[in-house]
């Protein structure tokens, strides 16, 4: 212990987080936004969405609800209470976002439904006007019209952290179904269809990494313009280790056609669309390590991205004027979490460092996950560093010049 306080000392001492932090928690809960890949900040730069959970800091359980609601920067910070839902993850919460409407008041967030899997359309300031949807969402169309599903409940089982408790997987007992896997539902009607199932998925280019192996996908992603989404084809070879996985990327058109198998080497793991047509993917090569791409997303074709980026994973993206990317960092040999900004000129900063608390491991871990808001004038992220789970907001201003 000693050593290592020495040498924290020589880097530069005590980390420390950045000035203008603005906090938003309800106190004694677990307060947090879930994934990076949505910005929690309306467009109006008043309102914080957020889940917020009881302070027990452990796998949720399908008795356990968490509220779904936002703050509101223009009343201290109150936080404003819309429902509640057992359907939610540490480190994707109920994927809770703000949904497109033409007067932006509205939000969509997964929620049991007539006691079955699905997601509610509602808006936030009257509690009669919402739509429910017949499966839980993971992203839709930037235009609203089209949604995309999966099974959280199979997530949940494979991917301890990612998924619902909310039900077992009622198709544990199959390798890889044909009547499982991607689903995509027209949100004006309501109606789901199948579009990529995971037997047609371990089919393609089918490996030996696959032999006995139980498949599921995660993490999908529809493109700036609507065209095309991504997602992770994942197995897990031995039911028995949970931790030893394999990852694939695809994209689709948004009707499931043009089916197109992107990264198949390495393992890919973290991700953002830079444009509609690009990707920049984080390529695992040896535990957390590995190498920024960009990957086309229709062909495949990859090529390094900025030679200035750092070698380890992290939760990338890009800002609104695709020059700067925004990454962090899991805890490194001091229990330390970075904050990073990286330019494509080569200029980067180091915006901060946040050392989580003791209880915060595996699959209860509390990432960064740091998020632009729509203008690129704030970044937003969860950090557990002051003894429970909160999100935090900081401008951008000074920072980036």
């Amino acid at each position: 212990m000693r050593v290592r306080r020495t040498v924290r000392a020589l880097s530069g001492g005590s980390p420390k987080p950045p000035r203008e932090l603005e906090r938003f928690q309800v106190p004694g809960t677990e307060t947090f936004f879930g994934y990076y890949d949505a910005s929690p900040l309306h467009a109006d730069g008043r309102r914080v969405l957020a889940n917020v959970a009881p302070a027990i800091v452990a796998a949720p359980t399908k008795d356990r609800m968490a509220q779904v609601g936002y703050f509101d920067r223009r009343a201290e910070g109150r936080f404003f209470r819309l429902d509640e839902t057992s359907s939610w993850c540490w480190q994707m919460g109920c994927r809770l976002r703000w949904f497109p409407d033409p007067g932006a008041e509205t939000v969509i967030y997964n929620k049991l439904v007539d006691g079955r899997p699905g997601a509610v359309i509602r808006h936030v300031a009257d509690a009669n006007d919402f739509k429910t949807i017949a499966r839980p969402l993971y992203d839709f169309s930037p235009n609203g019209d089209v949604g995309f599903s999966l099974n959280f409940s199979r997530l949940a089982w494979l991917r301890p952290g990612y998924g619902y408790a909310d039900f077992d997987d009622a198709r544990s007992d199959v390798a890889a179904p044909c009547d499982d896997g991607i689903w995509r539902i027209d949100l004006a009607s309501n109606k789901p269809d199948l579009i990529v199932s995971l037997d047609d998925l371990r089919r393609i280019e089918a490996s030996a990494a696959m032999d006995g192996a139980v498949h599921y996908v995660n993490h999908i992603s529809v493109n700036p313009d609507g065209t095309r989404f991504i997602f992770f084809h994942l197995w897990v070879p031995d039911l028995g280790n949970h931790d030893i996985w394999h990852a694939r990327v695809f994209a689709a058109d948004c009707d499931g056609g043009n089916l197109a198998l992107l990264v198949d080497q390495g393992r890919a793991s973290h991700y953002t669309w830079r444009n509609a047509r690009e990707l920049a993917i984080f390529v695992l090569t040896h535990g957390h390590l590995g190498a920024y791409v960009t990957v086309d997303g229709r062909t495949g074709r990859q090529e390094p991205l900025w030679p200035h980026l750092p070698d380890f994973d992290g939760h990338q993206s890009f800002s609104p004027d695709g020059r700067w990317l925004l990454t962090d960092s899991y805890p490194d040999g001091f229990g330390e979490q970075r904050l990073l900004v990286f330019h494509e000129d080569g200029a980067h900063r180091e915006v901060g460092r946040f050392k989580p608390g003791n209880v915060y491991r595996g699959e209860v871990r509390c990432d960064l996950h740091p998020r632009w808001d729509a203008e690129g004038k704030h970044i937003l992220f969860d950090s557990s560093h002051r003894g429970g789970r909160a999100l935090y907001l900081l401008p951008t201003r000074g920072l980036l010049d």
